[in-house]
């Protein structure tokens, strides 16, 4: 939805990051990674595309810099299963949502979690 404040977690360059961004202008998403080098991709893509409700920030997901209820939605895909404390993470990512925010939580195996529960995301899925 336009306006929305959104986080993508382990966003890598930026390529979904970006659509999202596109989808919620003139609201404001922040992608983090812990790769420098991914975030400077993104950060050019976003330069060269226009997209400038963007940013690309050096953030560790279960440490998120973030205060308490801060963005409307929080996005991972293909992040949790590869971290050594993924609960840690995902209680970071729950921790920095707003009451009532949605998460998306994908897995490179193609199974997903969304919560609040949905049955047309479960269609999907």
């Amino acid at each position: 939805e336009s306006g929305l404040r959104v986080l993508d977690a382990g966003c890598g360059p930026g390529s979904i990051t970006l659509g999202i961004a596109r989808l919620v202008a003139p609201g404001a998403v922040i992608g983090i990674d812990l790769d420098d080098d991914a975030l400077s991709v993104g950060r050019l893509n976003a330069a060269t595309e226009g997209v400038n409700n963007l940013t690309f920030e050096h953030a560790d997901a279960t440490a998120l810099p973030f205060p308490d209820a801060s963005f409307d939605r929080v996005f991972v895909s293909s992040l949790l299963e590869h971290l050594p404390d993924a609960a840690k993470a995902a209680g970071e990512l729950f921790r920095v949502l707003k009451p009532g925010g949605i998460a998306g939580i994908g897995a490179t195996a193609g199974t997903g979690y969304v919560y609040p529960p949905s049955p047309e995301i479960d269609e999907i899925l």
